[in-house]
């Protein structure tokens, strides 16, 4: 499994001409929150493990190895839901 250090690997790429302040560097990193609903097209029990597998998993900031400290998450929320389509199928 890979394990990336991106602060790391930003300080190994430092040139003559390129100055890299680890201090002054602001990461970005996006969370989602999934929210399962009764009408989506899966049943609502998957819907629910996936929410919870979702909520279970690694974020970004630990997996990048990224600093705390130094890390804005920007996050949004997606709700499962499955719509028909008004027009019918020609078949």
């Amino acid at each position: 499994m890979e394990q990336p250090d991106i602060p790391e690997i930003l300080e190994s790429a430092e040139r003559p001409n390129f100055r890299w302040n680890p201090s002054d560097t602001t990461y970005f990193a996006s969370r989602q929150r999934v929210i399962p609903t009764a009408d989506a097209g899966l049943a609502l029990w998957r819907e629910r493990l996936f929410a919870i597998l979702l909520r279970f998993s690694a974020n970004a900031t630990d997996f990048f190895r990224l600093p705390p400290n130094q890390v804005m998450e920007l996050g949004d929320v997606v709700e499962l839901s499955h719509r028909v389509s008004d027009t019918p199928k020609r078949g």
